[in-house]
């Protein structure tokens, strides 16, 4: 993996290729023109999504691993969402609705390596005109520029060398040192900061010189054993190899890397908040930590994400802090959607509310206001082609797949194609007994809501451009996608 830090080349050779690099990085940051300048006191924003990261393996929310010691203090002072849940287990569709604010059923964008150009802005380009600085920081192939995700960015950096050829994945550090310097050498405020980390996403890679703080032992045998899947053999349940440095992994092994990769990312984020610290900018800042969709880690007889609409894909984390407020932290219970967040952090910059957005502001739950007694979610499944279908067998399939949940404990999945499952989340949390037979008018309850959400969150859009070009192809099966 090409790395630009600490390599040592002769100056006089280096030249050329720094004023190249130089001249391609300013034609990239120059494609969005600045704008007006943003009103006085307005703050900045910080979005950090961490791809891949099931909220139950953070002991933020009572893993017993510490794998998030930073976040959770962060959280003393910050709104925490126990029920934060994905739209789409899947990269690129999550991330258009996390920065639409609409649903995939209404901007249709259901694979990644197809491309967003509906006419929903996102969150950066309604900050931007609103004269925020707008910077983003990509570590996954799917959020590359062509993507749609650069929309509204002034600084766009993804996982392209600096001779424009996409990799798969690049590590966080790069991440994070492109960030620390855009905001040593930003002086405009407010700024929209976004960065995505992909490290907790297979194929895993060690941080250079890192070593592992967790090993296997006892307390990461206790979660498997208490999931049901330690017995699992990886090529009975992944589609792909789940390897670290290319050398393939057993689940146990696995799920141990899984866990010391969201140790790192979560110093990170400590990093990039040092360095607001520094620039002076931290007191002035909200910060927002959550995620695409989780990972299957062997239960269901699944290892990675995109087919099911179990918790382990859908529940994600979501943390809202407001740096310049120091009162206590807040759990919240009501369930919420990654729609929510770009309604939040429109009235966050104290932009007008615009009627198309189909998540809800969470900031008078987040002051206290009551919570709504009763609220339903909708989840769908990403799209595979016929042609994946037919060649992957159970890792892919052929129906859409939708999954409700509210307020209450039932939770409906159901595809249409055939018998609908449903569960009780307080008694049954691991999803292994299907109620629907017990429960006929529950079923039928949810069975409605689901109807009337998916009614609710159709658009005119139109359908987005689907076709993915052979090599971007290849490359997103190398990192275990099914395009």
């Amino acid at each position: 993996m090409t790395r630009f830090e600490g390599s040592r080349r002769n100056p006089a050779r280096c030249v050329p290729v720094l004023c190249l690099v130089l001249c391609l990085l300013a034609c990239r940051e120059a494609e969005v023109p600045r704008g007006a300048t943003a009103a006085a006191g307005a703050p900045n924003i910080v979005l950090v999504v961490v791809d891949t990261l099931r909220a139950d393996h953070l002991s933020l929310y009572g893993y017993p691993r510490a794998t998030s010691p930073h976040l959770d203090r962060i959280a003393q002072r910050a709104a925490v969402f126990d029920r934060a849940y994905s739209v789409i287990s899947h990269t690129l569709p999550a991330h258009v609705s996390l920065m639409t604010g609409i649903h995939p059923t209404g901007h249709q964008v259901l694979s990644n390596g197809w491309r967003y150009e509906g006419p929903f802005p996102t969150l950066a380009e309604r900050l931007r005109e609103a004269g925020y600085a707008t910077a983003g920081f990509v570590s996954g192939l799917p959020l590359d520029a062509e993507s749609g995700m650069a929309r509204g960015f002034e600084v766009y950096r993804d996982t392209r060398d600096w001779r424009g050829r996409r990799r798969g994945k690049i590590p966080g550090t790069d991440v994070t040192r492109a960030a620390q310097r855009w905001l040593a050498d930003t002086a405009r405020a407010p700024f929209f900061l976004f960065l995505h980390y992909y490290d907790v996403h297979p194929p895993y890679l060690r941080a250079e010189g890192a070593e592992f703080p967790f090993q296997v032992d006892a307390t990461l045998r206790s979660v498997v054993d208490a999931r049901g899947v330690a017995d699992a053999a990886m090529e009975s349940i992944s589609y792909a190899p789940v390897t670290l440095d290319d050398r393939p992994l057993g689940l146990v092994e696995a799920i141990n890397t899984y866990d010391n990769e969201i140790h790192h990312v979560d110093a990170m984020i400590q990093e990039l908040i040092d360095a607001l610290a520094e620039r002076g900018a931290l007191d002035s800042t909200w910060l927002v930590v959550t995620s695409d969709h989780g990972e299957g880690l062997g239960e269901h007889g699944y290892y990675q994400h995109g087919l099911y609409l179990y918790e382990e894909q859908l529940h994600v984390p979501l943390l809202v802090r407001n740096f310049g407020d120091a009162g206590p932290g807040r759990r919240v219970a009501v369930p919420v959607t990654l729609l929510d967040v770009c309604a939040t952090l429109a009235e966050v910059a104290g932009l007008s509310p615009d009627p198309r957005l189909q998540g809800a502001s969470l900031l008078a739950v987040m002051r206290g206001a009551a919570e709504p007694a009763e609220r339903w979610l909708l989840a769908q499944r990403r799209f595979f082609s016929q042609d994946v279908a037919l060649q992957r067998g159970r890792f892919a399939a052929r129906d859409p797949l939708f999954a409700v949940l509210g307020t209450g404990p039932a939770k409906l999945v159901w595809s249409g194609a055939g018998p609908p499952e449903l569960y009780d989340l307080s008694a049954d949390p691991r999803e292994s007994e299907n109620l629907a037979s017990a429960r006929p008018e529950e079923l039928q309850r949810l069975l409605d809501v689901l109807h009337e959400l998916r009614r609710r969150y159709a658009t005119d859009a139109p359908m987005p451009d689907t076709s993915v070009e052979p090599e971007l192809r290849e490359q997103l099966e190398a990192l275990g996608y099914l395009p």
